[in-house]
């Protein structure tokens, strides 16, 4: 059987160059939605995009959020009898062998189980992962670069629009768990993706990877990852205790490493307000 695949980009101000990430993968799947989260458009990405009929390309004239898009996504490839959806974002390419790489493992795997199967992120050189052989089952995986699978999607339900950005992927995977299907990473492969302005710091024997996120993501992380985290700690522990060391280890980096470091904690002090006072959605300053 050949199992027909969309995908889906979602941009968010990109510059022109986004469109050689797009060519990535434009070819490896059968159709494309470009959902556009921008308040202005890009005139000249657009016009290049339009240009190809395999591509479909939305505007939201506002920021409506990751969830949102791919929501959007997800359903417009259901209605139109697709079997999977990739989800990327702007700043990932992928391997030349992604899809079909994603192809060998259904004829060889049972897959009726598997929500998201998902690539191996290349975020640092010396990741060991890629060069291992085969599969393994995962907590909770990026969006970017992964293939869902839209009949279980139908039944798990969409991706939560009020997270708006950071968690609603790792959300989304839990629930998963939850509902008994699984998240797995195939190992053959592979994407390139920017984890925000990632710099190395050499530590005596250590190497330290500093993300440089934006304080604003800060926000969000922090707020949805305690939605995250309360939401799943009964069901879903092991993931909530490695989480929370992993938001520890942020912190520190934040402190001792990072620029802006008060913009940023005055920010991750504001997401922690925000969750004890049950306030989702996109930020609205004041």
């Amino acid at each position: 059987m050949v199992y027909r695949i969309a995908g889906v980009v979602v941009l968010f101000n990109p510059d022109d160059g986004c469109i050689e990430n797009i060519n990535s993968y434009l070819n490896q799947i059968d159709y494309l939605l470009v959902v556009d989260n921008s308040d202005v458009q890009n005139s000249s990405l657009v016009n290049k995009l339009i240009q190809n009929s395999r591509i479909k390309y939305v505007f939201n004239n506002q920021n409506l959020g990751i969830a949102n898009a791919l929501n959007q996504a997800a359903d417009f490839a259901f209605k139109n009898g697709f079997d999977f959806l990739l989800t990327m974002d702007q700043d990932s390419s992928v391997d030349s062998k992604l899809i079909e790489n994603y192809r060998k493992f259904f004829l060889s795997s049972n897959f009726s189980d598997i929500g998201i199967l998902a690539p191996v992120p290349n975020y640092y050189p010396e990741s060991d992962e890629e060069k291992l052989p085969g599969s393994k089952e995962k907590d909770v995986v990026i969006t970017s670069g992964c293939l869902l699978n839209l009949r279980i999607f139908e039944k798990v339900g969409p991706f939560k629009e009020d997270l708006f950005i950071d968690y609603v992927d790792f959300e989304y995977c839990l629930r998963l768990w939850r509902k008994k299907y699984k998240v797995v990473q195939l190992y053959s492969a592979k994407i390139y993706h920017q984890l925000g302005n990632l710099e190395r710091k050499n530590i005596l024997f250590w190497k330290v990877y500093i993300t440089n996120h934006t304080p604003i993501r800060y926000y969000y992380r922090t707020r949805n990852r305690l939605y995250v985290d309360i939401k799943y700690l009964l069901v879903y522990s092991s993931f909530v205790f490695k989480d929370i060391f992993i938001f520890f280890n942020e912190l520190v980096k934040v402190i001792f490493f990072e620029r802006d470091k008060l913009s940023k904690l005055k920010m991750i002090l504001l997401g922690v307000k925000d969750f004890l006072r049950n306030k989702y959605g996109k930020f609205e300053s004041t």
